[in-house]
């Protein structure tokens, strides 16, 4: 099986009908990378990943803000034991292909859909377990929430939410808090900001004191990057409530809070009653580089 990088360009739009994110490639520049598994020039599956640094600091990871790479899996299997083989063909030459690259880091998330790893562990490459919660069925959602929760969601009406671009003041307001919070891609979340779409949405309520980024993939809405300047559990709670039901009016079926390994955050996100979804991430590289990140950790 032959493994290929290609620009977002060669992106094909009929792979949005798998579950692929191809319009991911309009908010990214060109560190965002197609990785494409190829049997006999057929491609079978393709990921995103995102190429970085120079040198001894260069790495292919998982592109920042998003849950994972999107490992989409072009061709459908009739056959259990078919889908299988596949899957660990793709993980094999996946392997082998970062392994003899010039990656010094790479570091890949993978879909909770996808499972097997196999083929990384007999290759001494154990994948790290990482959780999610999801809320499955979003017609009834309600209904499973905490009484706290409860409670802070009848203050829904005291704020006023929007679905829409933030103006140049809100901007600076997500740029500054999200900030505080690691997250220091100011030019993506610009494009994110300006992508405004079916896919792609960021909401504003008070002022810019709360904000919040999501993006709808294969009709699971992520919420991936919020800011609440006035630290309101109520105003954070009904934030993401708006946040649910503008996913359920742009056709989402779940409803996914990318962020739960997060001590602080993971109790809030609880609270919303979603189902908690295991998902794995395997890591590797070379050089000095590599060990010194390994020691910091």
């Amino acid at each position: 099986m032959q493994v290929v990088i290609e620009l977002p360009s060669a992106a094909n739009l009929q792979w949005e009908k798998k579950g692929f994110p191809v319009f991911l490639r309009e908010a990214y520049g060109s560190e965002l990378k197609l990785m494409l598994f190829k049997e006999d020039a057929e491609v079978i599956a393709v990921m995103w990943v995102w190429e970085s640094g120079k040198k001894l600091l260069n790495s292919l990871i998982t592109p920042p803000f998003l849950p994972n790479c999107w490992l989409t899996f072009l061709n459908e299997y009739d056959k259990p034991a078919t889908k299988r083989a596949k899957e660990k063909e793709v993980l094999k030459a996946l392997l082998s292909f970062v392994e003899s690259g010039k990656w010094n880091y790479w570091k890949f998330d993978f879909p909770v859909e996808y499972t097997d790893f196999q083929e990384a562990i007999w290759k001494g490459k154990v994948p790290k377990t990482k959780y999610t919660y999801r809320i499955l069925g979003l017609n009834n959602w309600e209904e499973k929430i905490d009484s706290k929760l409860r409670n802070k969601l009848k203050r829904f009406t005291d704020f006023s939410f929007e679905a829409r671009p933030f103006s140049t003041s809100e901007m600076e307001l997500f740029m500054q808090g999200t900030a505080t919070k690691g997250v220091a891609h100011e030019q993506l979340l610009s494009q994110f900001n300006q992508l405004n779409s079916s896919s792609a949405f960021t909401v504003t309520a008070e002022n810019g004191e709360y904000q919040a980024l999501c993006v709808i993939v294969d009709r699971v809405c992520y919420y991936l990057v919020s800011n609440n300047g006035k630290n309101d559990n109520a105003l954070s709670a009904c934030g993401v409530k708006f946040c649910i039901e503008e996913s359920v009016r742009r056709g989402s079926l779940a409803f996914d809070f990318e962020g739960s390994m997060i001590p602080e955050i993971e109790v809030f996100f609880r609270s919303f009653g979603g189902d908690l979804l295991p998902y794995f991430s395997l890591e590797g590289g070379k050089g000095v580089s590599y060990f010194i990140r390994k020691l910091l950790k």
